[in-house]
């Protein structure tokens, strides 16, 4: 009798919990607020951002894929379960869909898949996308990894890269302390010929390559290679360079080479830069563009010339305008971790200022051509000028010259005004983005508008394969709206 009402006892127990339970329940669905389906109305462009919509309400029952429209919310961006931050691509954050601030990207796997599809619908719907060649390449074997180098395109990074995971742990120390550029140069001979045979993507399915902006490139070339003294021993395989028809325009450059000629070559006067035949130190930038559309180079041949992506079959394609991020992807696979780690803007150009002053100091000693162009406080001066027009020193700060005339005092007399003046500029990083614009159109404002033509056609499709349309646009604005 007694374990009955123990039996009973029980029961009533559960009855009360389960009471009280579903009391609880009711209480607390009226005190949340209505979780019926987000519709179209209810989720705005502005209002899918990292803060607003979050995980929770965009499962699959939530936010259909008819709700979410292609101006709202992509659906690579709406997942299953979730939107990460890496499913939001930094051309979307120019475009106004989330800002700098937010700093979101999508996962490097889903940039290059993005980038890698652009490219095959080109390559499939435009037979002129094939037109082109394979210039040369650096391979990893054991990652699979194949590069094709472009010139002018952060060659110089990858070369020290390949040639460090190559040579073995013996050499790998020098690759994250750092290669002189003048080993850089002999590193070329590293890259081997493409023999599709060898370099198939059987054998090498990582297969990379970087873009950059053809107008930059080809500024960049000027700079380092008819500026900077690196190609004026070419006078010597060349004799003469092609004339730039007189349009009446003031060249800008014309009358900084006059100057440089009265304080740097004492025996001549103003207008002496004609004069200079045994080498190419006062070469404009307009007579290096009319001759670049004659003489071929790999430092300002389209790179649709060198490393056709059609035929390479490129799956992951790099820009320099998003260096970082995609190298790192890239370097992962090389086994080199955490390699771009704390190696911001300023650190790039710090190593930049060594490199290039170093590389142009050591043939100044070793070239006796260049010696007998220049001095080792013009070349000071005219690295100087290169940094600052790139935007990357404070444009208010002056080169000063030391009392010294040794060529080893002056190079690192420049090395350290040059931090200073980094240091100085970026606390105005605004001005330096400005200051090397208005620099580029000017330098550009020079050129004939023919030859500006010339170069449309020239850089056609490797404007068309890497999407640097709004590039072009922006320079044939500012073509047509000057005279001449």
């Amino acid at each position: 009798m007694s374990g009955k009402r123990l039996w009973w006892r029980d029961c009533l127990i559960i009855l009360i919990c389960a009471s009280i339970f579903s009391l609880f329940i009711m209480l607390w669905s009226f005190s949340i607020p209505n979780s019926a389906p987000v519709t179209n109305d209810q989720v705005t462009k502005d209002q899918v951002t990292t803060g607003q919509v979050t995980k929770d309400q965009m499962t699959t029952g939530q936010v259909t894929k008819d709700q979410v429209t292609k101006d709202q919310v992509t659906m690579d961006q709406v997942t299953k379960n979730q939107v990460t931050k890496d499913q939001v691509t930094m051309d979307q954050m120019t475009k106004g869909q989330v800002t700098n601030k937010e700093k979101l990207s999508k996962t490097p796997e889903a940039v290059f898949a993005e980038r890698r599809q652009r490219i095959q619908d080109i390559c499939m719907n435009d037979p002129d996308a094939k037109k082109g060649g394979l210039r040369g390449i650096y391979t990893h074997k054991p990652s699979g990894v194949i590069y094709c180098y472009v010139p002018k395109a952060g060659c110089t990074f990858w070369k020290r890269i390949f040639y460090g995971v190559n040579q073995g742990k013996d050499t790998m120390w020098k690759v994250f302390s750092r290669f002189s550029r003048m080993e850089v140069h002999i590193m070329a001979q590293y890259g081997v010929p493409y023999i599709e045979e060898k370099h198939g993507v059987k054998n090498y399915p990582i297969r990379f390559t970087v873009a950059r902006d053809p107008f930059s490139r080809l500024l960049s070339s000027y700079l380092d290679k008819f500026y900077l003294p690196d190609f004026w021993t070419q006078a010597d395989k060349r004799k003469t360079i092609i004339p730039v028809k007189n349009t009446g325009k003031i060249d800008f450059m014309r009358s900084h080479f006059d100057s440089l000629a009265v304080q740097y070559d004492k025996n001549f006067t103003a207008n002496s830069t004609s004069k200079v035949k045994k080498c190419w130190k006062y070469i404009t930038f307009a007579q290096f563009v009319q001759d670049s559309l004659v003489n071929k180079e790999t430092h300002w041949d389209p790179i649709s010339t060198l490393c056709n992506p059609c035929k390479f079959n490129v799956t992951n394609l790099s820009y320099m305008e998003t260096f970082p991020q995609d190298a790192a992807a890239i370097l992962d696979r090389l086994g080199l971790h955490g390699y771009m780690d704390n190696k911001d803007r300023d650190y790039q150009v710090i190593d930049e200022f060594e490199l290039l002053t170093e590389y142009n100091f050591a043939k100044l000693r070793e070239d006796k051509r260049v010696y007998q162009c220049t001095s080792a406080v013009e070349l000071a001066y005219r690295l100087w000028n290169n940094f600052k027009w790139r935007g990357y020193i404070d444009p208010k700060v002056d080169y000063v010259a030391p009392i010294s005339t040794d060529a080893t005092h002056i190079e690192k007399n420049l090395l350290q005004q040059l931090v200073k003046a980094r240091n100085s500029g970026i606390k105005n990083r605004a001005e330096l983005k400005a200051f090397a614009t208005e620099f580029r159109k000017q330098i550009y404002l020079t050129l004939p508008k023919n030859v500006f033509q010339e170069l449309l056609k020239k850089y056609a499709l490797d404007i068309k394969l890497y999407g640097y349309e709004s590039k072009r646009d922006k320079m044939i604005s500012l073509m047509n709206n000057v005279e001449g």
